[in-house]
Formats: C-alpha cells, sequence, structure tokens
C-alpha cells in the first residue's frame, strides 16, 4: 500500500473555488494564507545545486545571503562542503538529458541524504520519471524528497519562473509545505488556491503530461497546417488559423507555423527529451506515433511557392501526407535551381 494512501478524504473538492485537486490539500497549521503572514525581514536559508537556467530562475527569488550555490561550473563549492548544516530547503535543478537514465540526478540525491541533516526537505526540479522519482524517495534515508516541475524555456527563465501562475508540488506532506511556505513567500504571481500537493508519482507524470500536450498541440497545427496546404486552400494561413483559434476551448498557445525557429515541427530541447522518455517508461502508442509525425514535419521545408504547383496537390485522396511533404520538398529544390 501506498504510503499517502492513508491521508487520502473522501471529500469532493470545491473546483469552483479553486481547491487542491488533490487528497493532499495543506493542513492549515503548515500553509500561511497571505504576505502578511511573514515578519518584514524573514529569511530562508537554501542550498541550491545546479546553477543552469533553472536554478538560477530559483536564485533569483532569494536574496545573496539566503543562497548557497554549488554548481561546478560557477564555483568550487561541493555538497559535502556543507554536511549537517542546516537548510531551510535543498533546491535541485541538475540536467536530465536524454540517454542518461537520471545517473547525475540519482548521484546528486544520494550526495545529499549522505551529507543533510534528517528531515532536510529536498525540491527537484529536474525532469524524471513517477518510477525514477518513486524509488529515489523511498530510498532516502535522510532527506525528504519532493519534485516540484518547472516549465521554463532558455529565452526568459527567470521572467517565468518568478510570474508563473501555478505549482505543483509531490512527495513527503510535511517536506511539500516547507517548500511551499518559501515559494509562496517569494513567487507573487501565484495564489495560495493554486498550489496543488499530491504524491511524488502523480507530480513526476504531471511534467510529462503537460509537455507532451504540447508537442501533441504543436504537431496538430503543423499537420493542420500541411492539410490547409494539402487542401488548396485561399485564405491565408495566419487568417485561417486565428479564425480556429477563436473557439476559446482550442486556445492560442504552440499554433505558430512555422515555428519561432522558422522551421516546422517542434525543435524545443525540452519537449523532444520529455516526450523520447515518456514513450520509453509510458510505452503509448500515441506518444511514439506524435514522434514519429514530429520527425516527419521537421523534414518538411516549406513547400512550392507557386499557387499552381499546390494547385496540383489539390483533391489528390490517395496521396498521403507522407508523400506530399517529399513531392513538395522536390519540388522546392526544383525551384532554387
Amino acid at each position: 500500500m501506498s504510503r499517502y494512501s492513508e491521508q487520502q478524504s473522501t471529500e469532493e473538492p470545491n473546483l469552483n473555488k479553486g481547491a487542491p485537486l488533490s487528497s493532499f490539500a495543506p493542513p492549515e497549521e503548515y500553509a500561511p494564507k497571505s504576505k502578511e503572514d511573514f515578519k518584514e525581514g524573514f529569511k530562508f536559508n537554501v542550498l541550491i545545486v545546479g546553477h543552469g537556467y533553472v536554478g538560477s530562475a530559483v536564485a533569483s527569488i532569494l536574496n545573496d545571503d539566503e543562497k548557497t550555490i554549488v554548481d561546478p561550473r560557477y564555483n568550487d563549492n561541493k555538497i559535502s562542503d556543507f554536511k549537517d548544516q542546516k537548510f531551510d530547503a535543498v533546491f535541485v535543478c541538475v540536467d536530465t538529458p536524454e540517454g542518461d537514465k537520471f545517473k547525475l540526478l540519482n548521484s546528486v540525491l544520494v550526495d545529499l541524504d549522505e551529507n543533510m541533516l534528517p528531515d532536510t526537505p529536498v525540491c527537484c526540479k529536474s525532469t524524471a520519471s513517477p518510477q525514477f522519482y518513486s524509488e529515489a524517495a523511498e530510498a532516502c534515508n535522510n532527506i525528504k524528497v519532493v519534485f516540484c516541475p518547472e516549465y521554463l524555456n532558455k529565452f526568459d527563465p527567470v521572467q517565468m519562473f518568478q510570474r508563473q501562475k501555478f505549482c505543483i508540488l509531490g512527495g513527503d506532506i510535511e517536506a511539500a509545505h516547507k517548500i511551499y511556505t518559501i515559494l509562496f513567500d517569494r513567487l507573487h504571481y501565484c495564489p495560495a488556491d493554486n498550489y496543488r500537493f499530491m504524491d511524488i508519482r502523480s507530480a513526476a507524470l504531471h511534467k510529462y503530461a503537460v509537455n507532451f500536450m504540447l508537442s501533441y498541440r504543436v504537431t496538430f497545427f503543423n499537420e493542420l497546417y500541411l492539410q490547409h496546404k494539402f487542401q488548396g486552400c485561399d485564405t491565408i494561413w495566419e487568417h485561417f488559423v486565428d479564425a480556429v483559434c477563436m473557439d476559446p476551448r482550442v486556445g492560442i498557445a504552440h499554433n505558430k507555423v512555422p515555428g519561432e525557429d522558422q522551421k516546422f515541427g517542434w525543435s524545443s530541447h525540452c519537449l523532444d527529451k520529455d516526450a523520447a522518455a515518456f514513450e520509453e517508461f509510458s510505452g503509448s502508442p500515441l506518444v511514439k506515433f506524435i514522434r514519429e509525425l514530429n520527425d516527419l514535419h521537421r523534414e518538411y521545408n516549406g513547400g512550392p511557392s507557386k499557387p499552381a504547383q499546390i494547385e496540383l496537390m489539390k483533391g489528390n485522396a490517395k496521396k498521403t501526407v507522407s508523400d506530399f511533404i517529399e513531392e513538395q520538398n522536390k519540388n522546392a529544390i526544383e525551384e532554387s535551381k
């Protein structure tokens, strides 16, 4: 039996009031409700492991005398240098590259477990599978592991972090609320009702669910772009997609084709890495199909510019999108000669 199952509530969440969609709503004694609950000059003592764009974003909400950073790219500090020192929390923000099998993240957690004081809350920002975090949390004897997924990009991570409007915390319930205390005090755009508390497996799956949904949207709009050409539509693409997104159920996120890099499909390192990991641990045929379709979209270079050439494709129902892409790429090469 999961150690979380005994804490589950039988009460239905009040969706109209933004109640946490989780059985782990914050106990009253843990949860400050307003900024006034903090005394002026209140300070935290936080260790940050990893100072890339996620770690630097976390560091941005802390004063210089509140944070200690460990990162060989940034300084000579080691986790063992702070053995048995008291920290209000540790934030782990190391990379989990594709194919790494979370080895770096695992070594950091082992190091922290050997050197931190008992019950130190460790908030992981690094993406890893539900199984990894579940096993890591169980294996750690000293530290209390919490996963808090992050949805930043490399272009403006500090602003995105400081202006986030929701926060997921999964893992040991007391440790999660200690992390909540720090974040609630410093993240001024995220109200108390927008924090969600859950088990660590659910929090880890949340990260993959959101990123894959965004990947799926990119793939969908790329496929729609191709169909718009394939069907010989006369309305320019930008006006067409704007009309599609007028329906609030569709929304406007991730609908730009081609993307910011002026290429088709998704090219985001995080989306690509997380989709690959999601496929590996889930075995989902949908994830596999979307990844393969994205590879196909990435090969597309925009096709012919002459309306007459597009007209040749109109009404050819037997031709697949793959055939369409291949033929348009060939035509584009011929045009450039």
